[in-house]
């Protein structure tokens, strides 16, 4: 009499939708250049609570020629955007978004405008802002900047950087998701 065995392989795909990719933090970088100047943001992927929030700005000329620029904080600007809640919740797509644009006008230097300085060809000139103390200051409605999740775009005139994302640590304020539903879900570059 003959025995026959059968063996069984069970095989297990996994497929994982589009939608579900890595959660990857936007980390900031080079915008398109624009008339010879290229804007770039870069920052921590955390801070503490009650902590400076740090962000260098680079502004950075792409051509092969000497650039006129001017090089006071008047002339940049920063978007601040924050995931809240939508009438769907915090739940991945269906996240709203908020935002607030922060001014580093310097109130206090009088009303002279700034000489334009030439900056050479693929030269940069950077500058490091403190993002919470900022928010805080008459110029941008003495507001906190909050804890959560957040994403940054910097401007120098017409020019704009690729988002940066991070988080403040502690208690967001009301009016933002407690969590981040996914940094491609809210903000700008979504």
């Amino acid at each position: 009499m003959a025995h026959w065995h059968v063996a069984v392989i069970a095989a297990v795909v996994c497929i994982t939708p589009a939608w579900a990719a890595a959660d990857q933090r936007p980390t900031g970088g080079p915008g398109r250049t624009k008339l010879g100047l290229r804007v770039s943001i870069t920052g921590a992927e955390s801070h503490a609570k009650d902590a400076p929030v740090n962000v260098r700005v680079i502004v950075e000329n792409t051509s092969d020629k000497r650039i006129d620029i001017k090089r006071q904080t008047d002339y940049i600007a920063i978007d601040v955007a924050w995931p809240s809640p939508s009438a769907e919740g915090c739940n991945n797509r269906y996240t709203g978004t908020r935002s607030r644009r922060l001014s580093f006008a310097q109130v206090n230097r009088g009303q002279l405008a700034a000489t334009p300085t030439p900056l050479a060809p693929g030269a940069t000139f950077e500058v490091e802002l403190d993002l919470a103390s900022w928010a805080t200051a008459d110029v941008n409605g003495s507001t906190p900047l909050g804890a959560g999740a957040l994403k940054v775009v910097a401007h120098y005139a017409k020019r704009s950087s690729k988002p940066l994302g991070f988080v403040v640590e502690g208690t967001p304020p009301a009016g933002r998701c407690k969590t981040n539903p996914g940094w491609q879900f809210w903000g700008p570059g979504r």
